[in-house]
């Protein structure tokens, strides 16, 4: 078994699964701030999503520095404990701010681990 492509496709995979979590926050933020009657919230998660990306271009160099499964296993808990944040009214939009941060930095991460360059997934 050759496990160079198991391992290739298996970041594939999570980079398309990473990219699913950044939709579906747009999307349930849309339908979410709709309903309640809060249609500045989706600005303001448009707003966390270009902040995330320079935050990410900034602390990614800094971030390298610490063993590669160690920041995976950190950020992929910061992930989910943005997403169990989204969960209730209150901390919607510092839940959406930590699950959009992590999702693009595990996505970079993703990228430099298997670059793809047949492919339109970036």
């Amino acid at each position: 078994m050759n496990y160079e492509i198991f391992w290739d496709n298996l970041f594939k995979l999570f980079r398309i699964w990473l990219g699913a979590i950044e939709n579906y926050v747009i999307i349930y933020t849309l339908l979410f701030a709709f309903q309640q009657n809060k249609a500045y919230w989706i600005f303001i998660v448009f707003i966390d999503l270009m902040l995330s990306g320079m935050l990410v271009g900034a602390l990614s160099p800094k971030l390298q520095k610490i063993p590669l499964t160690t920041r995976y296993k950190t950020t992929l808990i910061c992930l989910t404990l943005g997403l169990f944040l989204t969960y209730t009214d209150y901390l919607y939009l510092l839940g959406t701010a930590i699950t959009v941060f992590c999702a693009i930095l595990l996505g970079k991460w993703a990228r430099k681990q298997v670059p793809d360059k047949y492919s339109s997934i970036d």
